[in-house]
C-alpha cells in the first residue's frame, strides 16, 4: 500500500488543477450561477437579494479575480467586516459563496471550494441564544398599572383584549387568535382551544 505525504497529495492536486477549464472572474462566475438556479429560488426578491449580498460584500474586493486565484483568505477578508457584527448575514453569504465555488467545482473551474475552511480564519461567532434580545418582560408589581393606563383606556379595542386575556391566560398567541366562540364557556369561566401553533 503506498503511503500518502503531504506533498504527493499537493503534487495530485497540480496534476488536477492542470486539467481545470479557464477560469472566469468570480463576478462573471455568479451571473452564471444565479441565471442556472434561477428557478430554485422562491421569487424574484429572493433572486436579488442573493445576487446582492455577493455584490455588496464579495466582489468590491474579488471581483475582478480568477475563480482560481481565490482562496480562504480572500473570503475571510470579505467576511470578517460583518461575521461579528452582522453573524446572521455572513453566515448567508458564506453559504452563497461556498454555493457559487461549488458550483465552480463541479463545473470544472477550481478543484475544490475554499470557502468551506473559511471559518478557521475567523473568530468564533456567537450562537443563535447569544444573538437574540428578548424583550424585557413587565415587572408584576406594574401589571395593575398597565392594565388601567394602556390596555383599558380609550375605547373598546380588540388588540387590547386580545392581549389583556393573553396575559390573563398564559395561552399562546396563536392559540387566541384562531380560538372560536364556542371554546369558552362562560359560565364556567374557562375555554379550551382546540388550536395549536
Amino acid at each position: 500500500m503506498k503511503e500518502k505525504t503531504l506533498s504527493s497529495f499537493f503534487a495530485h492536486r497540480s496534476r488536477r488543477s492542470s486539467d481545470l477549464r479557464p477560469s472566469p472572474p468570480s463576478r462573471t462566475q455568479s451571473g452564471v450561477i444565479t441565471r442556472t438556479r434561477r428557478r430554485d429560488f422562491r421569487n424574484k426578491k429572493h433572486t436579488d437579494q442573493w445576487i446582492n449580498t455577493l455584490e455588496q460584500y464579495l466582489f468590491p474586493r474579488t471581483g475582478k479575480k480568477l475563480l482560481n486565484e481565490l482562496g480562504p483568505a480572500d473570503f475571510a477578508v470579505c467576511l470578517k467586516p460583518i461575521w461579528l457584527e452582522k453573524p446572521e448575514t455572513a453566515s448567508r453569504v458564506r453559504q452563497r459563496c461556498d454555493a457559487a465555488m461549488n458550483w465552480a467545482a463541479a463545473s470544472g473551474f477550481i478543484v475544490a471550494s475554499p470557502v468551506g475552511v473559511v471559518d478557521k480564519l475567523l473568530p468564533k461567532q456567537p450562537g443563535k441564544r447569544e444573538r437574540v434580545e428578548h424583550q424585557p418582560a413587565l415587572p408584576w408589581r406594574l401589571l395593575r398599572t398597565f392594565f388601567s393606563d394602556i390596555l383599558q383606556s380609550g375605547g373598546p379595542n380588540t388588540t387590547r383584549h386580545m392581549l389583556e386575556l393573553l396575559i390573563l391566560t398564559a395561552c399562546r398567541s396563536g392559540e387566541l387568535r384562531q380560538m372560536q366562540w364556542d371554546e369558552i364557556d362562560f359560565s364556567r369561566a374557562s375555554g379550551r382551544s382546540r388550536h395549536r401553533e
